[in-house]
């Protein structure tokens, strides 16, 4: 298992980058800096039946995505509910002992955040989110491993841990604010900035 799970995040990790890649070496600086889809880029490149195949393309696989995301959901919150983490309605059963009303409350706050953000900017969420999600986890797991799971039992751990997960968030802020978003779109770098994200990045080193 771990075999397989490795060789999937590195085959997905290939397939992104490689994407990411494509993406950039199609478009100028200004077009990066604006934010352009990869179907903006391709109509621009005069592939405008590339659009429409992505579109599709999207449209087809994003609500597989979407299934495959929120079929382990309602165990998830159940165990998180049972944990006291989140209030006991996530962890009721219905009649044939499944978590139906997990299931509606997960499927109808994801569907409302869905409504509510842009289509255009629902990618840049997403990566947030997958980025604190890991980064929580990660968080999660140097906890348990100082017998912090369950209650704190080593507050000098809990207190680092949080110590981390803000400089990371910090220094990532303030270097794509001060030198990443600015170089992309041909401008000077922030020194400021620069410097407080460095000095983050030095203490997540240290």
């Amino acid at each position: 298992v771990p075999k397989a799970l490795g060789g999937t995040l590195a085959a997905a990790v290939a397939i992104c980058v490689a994407a990411q890649l494509a993406l950039a070496s199609m478009q100028s600086s200004e077009q990066e800096a604006m934010g352009f889809s990869f179907g903006q880029v391709l109509e621009l490149r005069g592939a405008a039946w590339a659009r429409r195949t992505v579109a599709a393309a999207e449209l087809v696989l994003e609500p597989l995505l979407v299934v495959l995301a929120l079929l382990p959901q309602p165990e998830l919150m159940a165990a998180m509910a049972e944990d006291g983490l989140l209030p006991a309605a996530f962890c009721r059963r219905s009649c044939d002992g499944s978590f139906r009303y997990g299931t509606f409350l997960v499927g109808g706050l994801t569907a409302s955040i869905a409504l509510a953000i842009p289509y255009d900017l629902l990618w840049d969420v997403i990566a947030v989110g997958v980025l604190l999600s890991l980064s929580l986890s990660n968080a999660s797991l140097v906890n348990i491993r100082y017998g912090n799971g369950g209650r704190v039992r080593d507050p000098w751990a809990e207190g680092l841990v949080w110590v981390l997960l803000f400089s990371a968030l910090g220094a990532g802020g303030c270097l794509q604010r001060g030198a990443v978003a600015p170089l992309i779109a041909g401008g000077s770098i922030h020194g400021p900035l620069t410097a407080v994200g460095a000095m983050l990045s030095a203490v997540l080193a240290c």
